[in-house]
């Protein structure tokens, strides 16, 4: 049977078959540890019950805090990093199940409690030469577990030109409101006027559009560790909770103790859908 290995690490996740469409595996982080840009052919679902993952694509940046995952289409380039203590599971999913929402190679999404079980359940199940009825099943439920789930609008686009690239990681590296458009252009030497230009030319935004949608989904990592939206404005420089709040609501229409509420996708994005 094909493997696909994600290094550094020991584990391995066997590639899904028609015979065998959904496969499970757990990678375990003690070090700070990132695996590079790479591509299988089957959809990859990653989530992570502790800890913070971030998944790189050729276009998005995702920030995926626990209770969270990231859905990756297949053949799309990623790279993953694992912060220190992190736990991440991997679902494969053959490609004969293909999304159907919005155009974009990778979204973020609520993972259930149930799906959770799911996917932790088959990590230890037996497997014989053909899947069990009980296998199936868990696969059944689980794919229908990922279809209710609605896409979350927590990816970051990130774009391709050399300046605007640093610009935007400069940025993600230390995520705070205050930090101005001309502060950061001073860092990466080149002029507002050309930064201005790139952002509405590569990402069809301006910078405080996507400063906004930086600082949105930095806030949903710091929420998934408990943390008090008192805090978090604070942490992503606001001057008060309600700053952070105003921001929020005028971003995804809804204030942040709805947002970020575990009932959070129902309430402002249909139903993904699945077919194969």
């Amino acid at each position: 049977m094909a493997y696909y290995v994600e290094k550094p690490s020991n584990s391995a996740i066997e590639a899904p078959s028609s015979d065998r469409s959904v496969s499970v595996a757990i990678k375990r982080s003690t070090d700070s540890t990132h695996t590079p840009f790479h591509h299988h052919p089957y959809a990859q679902l990653a989530f992570t019950d502790s800890g913070i993952v971030k998944v790189v694509t050729t276009h998005h940046t995702y920030v995926v805090p626990a209770q969270h995952a990231v859905w990756i289409a297949p053949g799309t380039p990623h790279a993953a990093y694992l912060l220190k203590g992190a736990q991440i599971y991997n679902v494969a999913i053959h490609p004969s199940y293909s999304i159907k929402h919005a155009d974009r190679d990778c979204h973020c999404l609520r993972v259930s409690d149930l799906a959770k079980a799911i996917v932790k359940t088959l990590i230890h199940e037996p497997q014989g030469p053909q899947p069990s009825p009980r296998e199936q099943a868990l696969w059944s439920l689980l794919i229908d577990e990922v279809k209710s789930a609605a896409p979350l609008p927590l990816g970051l686009p990130m774009p391709k030109e050399k300046r605007l690239k640093h610009l935007c990681e400069l940025f993600i590296a230390q995520p705070n409101q205050s930090l101005t458009l001309s502060a950061l252009c001073r860092q990466v030497g080149a002029s507002e006027s050309t930064m201005t230009r790139l952002f509405k030319r590569e990402l069809t935004m301006t910078f405080n559009q996507w400063r906004n949608q930086a600082l949105l989904t930095f806030a949903a990592a710091l929420f998934a560790q408990d943390y008090d939206f008192g805090y978090i404005a604070q942490e992503l420089g606001y001057g008060s909770q309600s700053a952070f709040t105003a921001m929020v609501t005028k971003l995804v229409g809804i204030p942040p103790s709805v947002f970020f509420s575990a009932s959070a996708e129902s309430a402002f994005t249909p139903r993904a859908n699945f077919v194969r």
